[in-house]
């Protein structure tokens, strides 16, 4: 059994981050939680570094939600955060664990339930990930 109390501490702070970048401040916003190692990376890849025009509106915020092993942020995360801002997200969710308690199918259930909280401040999420194992263990968890 999930520990109720700890995950409730989490989604507040979680809750709290989320607040700062305007998540909530809206009506009917879709929300777009892109990957950045196989969805991000990918677009860059082929030359594609900014979301279309058309994305960038004030009912669609993007979000980087990304796994970055604990040994590697220090490399990754300054680059991660400009090509975030480059492309037109409004933040990021970092996951230092890929699967499990605190893996990113854990967090995107305690954001969820965050946002069954907010009425219809979020009238979508869209979640792009190449990683199986993930969007199997967010399918079970949601």
């Amino acid at each position: 059994m999930r520990d109720k109390t700890n995950n409730q501490e989490f989604q507040t702070n979680l809750e709290k981050a989320l607040s700062k970048v305007e998540l909530f401040s809206g009506k009917n916003v879709d929300l777009h939680l892109h990957d950045r190692g196989g969805v991000i990376s990918e677009a860059q890849d082929a030359g594609r570094t900014k979301l279309r025009e058309e994305l960038l509106t004030p009912n669609n915020k993007h979000l980087v939600f990304s796994f970055v092993p604990w040994t590697k942020k220090i490399l990754t995360l300054p680059l991660m955060s400009k090509q975030a801002i480059d492309a037109g997200m409004v933040g990021m969710i970092i996951n230092s664990k890929k699967v499990g308690r605190r893996g990113k199918a854990d967090v995107l259930e305690q954001l969820c339930a965050i946002l069954a909280t907010k009425g219809d401040a979020i009238r979508s999420v869209t979640y792009y990930d190449d990683y199986i194992e993930i969007l199997k263990e967010s399918a079970e968890r949601i």
